[in-house]
């Protein structure tokens, strides 16, 4: 059998609906020469991908539920009409959301021309086969987003041992400067009778360590050099 001009283009636009992307609409069927002639035969499918592709998604349900009394005419499109239209509205459903983290369900029903429990089946629905990757909150009525992009999660680990691994090494160049400058730190936790005791103590080691270090003197031999005290350097201990 014969079909028509806008016999055909109601199948091609109806079925696009179902499984095109945005864009892929856009570029196969809105902005294609061969289409354009024949949408201008259907004013009323031209208006319902126009409505879909400009996200007007209240607009494009209430036209395709005008039409559908027409399209049920059909003898070919009838048996498949209820599939397509299931398939367009959770269509619609899934780019809406896309662009969003987090939507409003009240608003969503109020854009889909729904109500919040019918939207809430057909949510369920889409999450269970996988067609949208989120979670209900069915108390407060908001669909989140599942974040499921591991690649963020290792991102953010990286970033933060680097964070890590920075402060740690600045403060070990800090350490090793102030070790280099001969520079201490004093520490406001210690009492300042400990501190003067701890520093006496100190000073008294250092005087001493400089007296034995003064009274030693390398003394050349013929096994190489050792040490000597200065007692033990008399004239006939040195070399002939």
């Amino acid at each position: 059998d014969l079909i028509s001009p806008q016999t055909l283009i109601q199948y091609v636009c109806l079925c696009s609906l179902a499984t095109f992307e945005r864009f892929e609409l856009h570029r196969l069927i809105l902005m294609s020469p061969n289409m354009k002639q024949y949408l201008e035969l259907e004013p009323s499918i031209r208006d319902i991908l126009h409505k879909f592709y400009e996200t007007s998604y209240s607009s494009c349900i209430a036209l395709m539920s005008q039409y559908e009394p027409i399209f049920a005419l059909d003898q070919y499109l009838a048996p498949h009409l209820c599939t397509l239209y299931y398939e367009i509205r959770h269509r619609i459903i899934i780019t809406y959301f896309l662009p969003y983290k987090n939507a409003c369900m009240n608003t969503m029903a109020h854009q889909l021309n729904t109500t919040i429990d019918l939207l809430e089946d057909e949510l369920v629905h889409l999450i269970r086969s996988g067609k949208i990757k989120a979670r209900i909150d069915s108390k407060n009525k908001i669909l989140y987003v599942a974040d499921t992009d591991q690649r963020w999660y290792a991102y953010q680990h990286a970033l933060t041992i680097t964070k890590q691994s920075e402060k740690i090494t600045r403060a070990l160049l800090l350490r090793s400067a102030i070790i280099k400058a001969n520079l201490s730190v004093k520490d406001d936790s210690i009492p300042q009778s400990n501190r003067s005791l701890n520093n006496n103590n100190n000073n008294n080691n250092n005087n001493n360590n400089n007296i034995n270090i003064s009274r030693r003197q390398f003394v050349p031999n013929m096994m190489g050099n050792m040490m000597m005290d200065e007692e033990d350097l008399s004239d006939d201990g040195t070399m002939n």
